[in-house]
């Protein structure tokens, strides 16, 4: 994979409980050129830091007890965790059945990274987040990126484009971090409006 510029002002929080396996994965991204990733141990800090920072992406070890992290994915998704609902978001798992994959999809998740996985395939997907963006939509029963293979009509309730912070970071271009908040802020309201819990 050519070299990609820029790839160390990407800021990322890689979560996992195992204190050794959080830091050694960290280690490896920044080898690889993602200088910018650091390791969350605890759920609690993680979130915290979600408030308190702005992240391009987020990875989630999803290999013990998913189900605490699931719901603040969903938590994150509609607005009611962080500044940032459009946080790109990556399920790391080893052993991903077709059931968890839809059960980490169904959370909003943009990806899912089958473990043992090397730093080329998260920068793979980075890359590719940054290249096409997905919309975000909206039902009853789910938030997060659209997985057609068309897209939808924007004049549509709960439908949106997303602003690409990770391209607009590697292309070392400006970004309007007021516009991405309002845009936000509007998000939470179709939230509202559409009744998405």
């Amino acid at each position: 994979m050519a070299p990609i510029k820029r790839l160390a002002s990407l800021h990322a929080l890689y979560y996992c409980p195992d204190v050794p396996v959080a830091e050694a994965r960290a280690s490896e991204l920044a080898l690889a050129g993602m200088s910018g990733v650091q390791a969350v141990t605890r759920l609690a800090s993680l979130e915290d830091r979600l408030i308190a920072e702005r992240p391009h992406m987020l990875m989630l070890d999803m290999d013990d007890d998913p189900d605490d992290v699931l719901q603040m994915v969903r938590r994150l998704r509609r607005g009611r965790l962080g500044p940032d609902p459009f946080l790109a978001t990556l399920a790391c798992c080893k052993g991903v059945t077709s059931d968890l994959a839809r059960k980490f999809a169904s959370a909003g998740f943009d990806r899912i990274l089958n473990k043992p996985y090397t730093p080329d395939v998260v920068i793979l997907h980075m890359k590719e987040i940054a290249e096409a963006r997905r919309r975000f939509v909206a039902t009853k029963g789910y938030v997060g990126p659209d997985r057609r293979r068309g897209l939808r009509d924007l004049n549509q309730p709960g439908v949106i484009d997303v602003p690409n912070r990770i391209a607009a970071t590697l292309a070392g271009a400006s970004f309007d971090w007021d516009g991405y908040l309002a845009r936000a802020a509007n998000w939470r309201t179709q939230l509202d409006q559409l009744g998405a819990v």
